[in-house]
């Protein structure tokens, strides 16, 4: 049997249905507005959705689709014959993305940056979501980094000020005034 696939979009008013003549071994709800009812050949109308297969042991070569709800609703199937399979993903409705929250803190004493130097404040950790980096001077400003370097690149920091980085690599200060810098560093992590 030579493999084939077709796809079809009804558009049903409420109350509407639509008989379909075409054989096939599976028909897969691409597609829909809103809940409807299909049946096979003879067999009794079945609640369907989006997203549904419905593969029986033979093949049939009726379809019925019904809107039994309020309000028009549009339907794409899809149907095949020969071992087509169909691996695509359909989601329906909201999808739930909220970020999943850091269950450890991981607190280092004030670092202390030297005048003219750059420090490695935080390593690189796979576990950490974010770095909060706080300029403990009053009034000198330092510069973070990814990397350390004698250089004023990355982002300029003014004292008292702090910055939270979504960053799991390593995190360097640079603190290019004539006098020692101290800063806090805390590590957001997931558990191990």
């Amino acid at each position: 049997m030579n493999p084939q696939y077709s796809e079809f979009t009804y558009d049903l008013a409420a109350g509407a249905s639509v008989e379909i003549s075409r054989v096939a071994s599976f028909v897969v709800c691409l597609a829909a507005t809103g809940p409807f009812h299909i049946g096979f050949d003879q067999s009794p109308m079945s609640e369907f959705r989006q997203g549904l297969t419905f593969s029986p042991d033979t093949d049939f070569g009726k379809t019925r689709i019904e809107n039994r709800g309020n309000e028009a609703i549009s339907v794409t199937l899809g149907f095949g014959r020969g071992g087509i399979a169909d691996a695509r993903l359909v989601l329906s409705g909201p999808l739930d993305v909220s970020p999943v929250s850091a269950n450890d803190l991981e607190a280092v004493a004030p670092v202390l940056i030297g005048a003219g130097t750059a420090v490695e404040v935080a390593a690189a950790n796979a576990r950490r979501r974010d770095v909060i980096i706080r300029n403990l001077s009053v009034s000198q400003q330092v510069w973070v980094m990814g990397t350390a370097a004698t250089s004023q690149v990355g982002h300029p920091l003014d004292g008292k000020e702090g910055l939270s980085l979504p960053h799991n690599g390593p995190v360097a200060v640079y603190n290019p005034t004539g006098a020692a810098v101290q800063v806090s560093v805390l590590e957001l992590e997931y558990s191990a």
